[in-house]
């Protein structure tokens, strides 16, 4: 039997480093309202009554400002979170838009609540990419389909094994081992 080393404890400890970093674990929440993030990708219904809240809050009549706002906003919570339990445990959670749920709170970035935390059964990098731009962030052109600009018509894009790099590339290089040391071997 495998031990899974993400944990409520973890992901508590991971949470209290500030709000970006925030998942609450376990038992549903007090207040309800939260939603499973798949729907906030792709129930059209969904998103445009979280973009008119999002709207309002900055108060604004554009709809594209609301939607970069929740898009960064949900993606900076995306790999706060999950590039926090990679630094500290080496092992990365399982943020799929089934497992992660959601609400819009009354200020401040979305609430979210990992009902039963596991980890993705990969090193830590590949781990990062599938759970935060595999599972999440490439889910946004699904859901949008609409152009990202005023201008010539484009749409939102994640590099992706599918998309051809524009510009030439080096394959990413192993992250060096740093060692660590213990208690009882600090310098004199």
């Amino acid at each position: 039997m495998v031990t899974s080393v993400i944990t409520p404890a973890v992901l508590a400890r991971v949470s209290g480093i500030g709000p970006y970093f925030a998942v609450t674990t376990g038992a549903r929440p007090v207040g309800g309202g939260f939603r499973p993030l798949a729907e906030l990708y792709g129930d059209s219904d969904v998103l445009a009554e979280c973009l008119r809240v999002v709207s309002g809050r900055l108060g604004t009549d554009q709809p594209r400002v609301a939607a970069s706002t929740l898009h960064l906003g949900t993606a900076s919570r995306l790999w706060s979170i999950a590039l926090a339990c990679a630094a500290l445990t080496g092992r990365v959670p399982d943020l799929g838009t089934d497992r992660l749920w959601w609400r819009l709170p009354a200020s401040g970035p979305l609430d979210l609540w990992l009902p039963d935390p596991r980890e993705v059964d990969q090193e830590p990098l590949p781990a990062l990419h599938h759970t935060v731009a595999v599972q999440n962030l490439a889910r946004v052109p699904q859901l949008a389909g609409t152009p990202c600009s005023e201008g010539p018509s484009r749409t939102i894009r994640t590099a992706g094994p599918e998309v051809v790099p524009h510009r030439e590339t080096h394959p990413m290089q192993p992250a060096p081992q740093i060692p660590t040391a213990d208690a009882n071997s600090r310098p004199q």
